[in-house]
């Protein structure tokens, strides 16, 4: 049984580090939620395309 633990243990990869923490950035939650999304395609802050007003 401790030899399928170490066989396991050994196939795990250490986790991605936090660039957010590292550059200082605590983002809110709806950019948490945008951060966090798993689809390729995510809008956010309107509508896509065109439309929006340089001013």
């Amino acid at each position: 049984m401790v030899f399928l633990l170490d066989a396991a243990a050994a196939h795990l990869e250490e986790p991605p580090p936090d660039t957010f923490a590292a550059l200082g950035y605590v983002p809110t939650p709806k950019q948490r939620e945008f951060h966090d999304a798993a689809e390729f395609d995510v809008l956010f802050g309107g509508s896509a395309g065109g439309g929006k007003a340089a001013r």
